[in-house]
């Protein structure tokens, strides 16, 4: 019987050159990872264990000394009898892989050092000229043992797996190398205002990681050696600058579902993205396809607008004769001061990308708001379903039907006017400036600057059914007031924010105040409650505060 008392690192070893001496290789691994945290009692049983099992299969014994059993060249059949241990009979081993690229020599070596926590990670800029687009030219030159014309492979080499973006196996028997391309650029526009857009979007206001595209590599030799597999993160060129420049965005929604975008220009910002330049200025037009070209590149304008035409209510379709019931105008403005932008590989980690750049930015304003919102349906909506309101809501839901059909013929005796106005009204601004930089060697932004302010909305109205020969008795008068606002924040982020942010740059919050509509009644109630003449006031919530938009990009 054996006695041998093996180590951790000796089954290891063992599992290593002879897996096919132990009963279940995986659980026999699992188990020895697990151990490694457990005191020397159960670290001994688990060797143990293990050991037993092999002998139990066939293998050879640890010396009384502790000496292993000798070693033997474990060989890739599929991939012409490559080495996977080095051996002394090999024939000829991959013993790692070095990247290299346009850019510089050395940008990665596998497998990794052990001092190197990094993940096997290589960021590549698609920024050098050539046909028939802008490339990077990566060379893997495979470390082979022995090297030179003794290393006789066969054609079955190792091979290099790569994909993604491209797929294709290249042995490895020799360095290998190919440009590689930004492929599928079709989202990053069409046009130069649409590549314009979208760099300005991927700069500022949105991750820079999301533009990457993706290469794997994998090395098929000897089970898939996983500590030779790598990822590629491919970049397109992306560089642009603005001496003065400026770009307002209006959007005008009316309540008959018309939407009227608009983008007004001055100045001049120019660029390269991907193999396109683009230069926008005043003259470039908007009218080929003004609903792309308004969208909000920051995210909280569409949001606002849509939080704002949600206070129409079911009314929004109504019409008064030609003109609309609501009129919602939001307006964006941003104003580029000396601001330049450019991606750059990162100098000292290969898995990051580089950016140089300083951005100065002028809203005029950062959220500017004119609007007259018929709110009576969404008023309505909230009195019928408070009991206490429940004569405002007659009120209002037959002024409402009143003007929504009308009363006979206009010449008519027997026409009466209807009459029913609902206004949440606002005009106002917000505006100020922020700053931010970024040196090739930074991982974060650093950044100054805060705009900050309120727009108040004011609501008021009457509702009232009347006529010379009244369809329903008696006249009911609502009188309501309001007050509330948007209160909107944009600032820059601390250097520590921004790296808990993953990079980004700003942080934006809208706050909305909610709709308190207090009202008083005076009137016979000739409709559905009696003649009696009557005089009532209460405050009833529309709507609760809330929080539009709260984002960090």
């Amino acid at each position: 019987m054996n006695t041998t008392t093996p180590t951790l690192d000796q089954i290891e070893e063992l599992a290593a050159q002879y897996p096919s001496r132990f009963t279940n290789i995986n659980q026999t691994l699992q188990s020895l990872r697990h151990a490694r945290g457990a005191t020397s009692g159960p670290q001994e049983a688990t060797a143990a264990a293990h050991y037993q099992d092999y002998l139990k299969n066939g293998g050879i014994p640890i010396g009384p000394n502790g000496s292993m059993p000798p070693r033997t060249d474990m060989l890739d059949q599929q991939f012409g009898s490559a080495s996977c241990n080095c051996g002394a009979a090999s024939p000829c081993c991959l013993t790692g892989l070095t990247f290299s690229c346009s850019h510089g020599s050395l940008r990665m070596s596998l497998p990794l050092e052990e001092s190197d926590a990094k993940e096997p990670i290589l960021t590549l800029i698609t920024d050098k000229q050539g046909s028939p687009n802008n490339h990077d030219k990566i060379t893997i030159t495979p470390d082979l043992k022995p090297s030179g014309a003794t290393c006789r492979m066969s054609d079955k080499a190792p091979v290099l797996r790569i994909t993604g973006t491209y797929t294709g196996d290249m042995k490895l028997s020799a360095p290998v190398s190919w440009n590689v391309t930004y492929h599928d650029a079709s989202h990053l526009g069409t046009t130069s205002f649409g590549r314009f857009a979208s760099a300005l979007k991927y700069s500022l206001f949105d991750d820079i990681s999301g533009l990457a595209k993706f290469l794997e590599l994998e090395v098929l030799s000897c089970a898939r050696r996983s500590e030779l597999n790598s990822i590629v993160h491919v970049y397109p060129r992306l560089e642009w600058g603005a001496e003065a420049f400026s770009f307002e965005i209006k959007a005008t929604f009316l309540s008959n579902f018309t939407f009227l975008p608009g983008v007004t220009l001055a100045g001049e910002v120019s660029g390269t993205f991907h193999t396109d330049t683009f230069k926008v200025g005043a003259e470039f037009s908007t009218d080929d396809k003004p609903m792309e070209h308004s969208k909000s590149m920051i995210p909280f304008l569409d949001r606002i607008l849509t939080r704002m035409q949600s206070l129409t209510g079911q009314a929004s379709g109504h019409k008064s004769g030609s003109e609309t019931r609501s009129k919602i105008e939001v307006t964006h403005k941003f104003e580029f001061g000396k601001s330049t932008f450019k991606l750059l590989e990162h100098p000292s980690d290969r898995t990051l990308i580089g950016i140089d750049s300083e951005v100065n930015i002028g809203y005029a304003p950062l959220l500017g708001i004119k609007c007259e919102i018929d709110v009576i349906d969404l008023v309505l909506t909230a009195a019928q379903g408070f009991p206490p309101a429940a004569g405002f809501a007659r009120a209002l839901q037959k002024a409402r039907d009143a003007a929504a059909t009308g009363y006979g013929d206009k010449d008519s005796a027997v026409q009466a006017s209807a009459h029913v106005a609902l206004k949440l009204a606002a005009e106002g601004t917000v505006g100020g400036g922020v700053s931010i930089k970024r040196s090739p060697a930074d991982t974060t932004w650093q950044g100054s600057g805060k705009v900050e302010g309120k727009i108040a909305f004011s609501l008021t109205g009457v509702a009232r059914a009347e006529g010379r020969i009244y369809v329903v008795e008696g006249s009911f008068a609502a009188d309501s007031s309001a007050i509330t606002d948007v209160t909107a924040t944009l600032s820059t982020l601390t250097t520590a924010e921004s790296a808990a942010a993953k990079g980004a740059k700003f942080k934006t919050k809208i706050e909305w105040g909610g709709i308190k509509v207090k009202y008083k009644a005076v009137g016979r109630a000739g409709w559905s409650f009696g003649n009696s003449s009557f005089e009532r006031a209460g405050e009833l919530i529309v709507q609760n505060e809330d929080t539009w938009y709260e984002n960090t990009y």
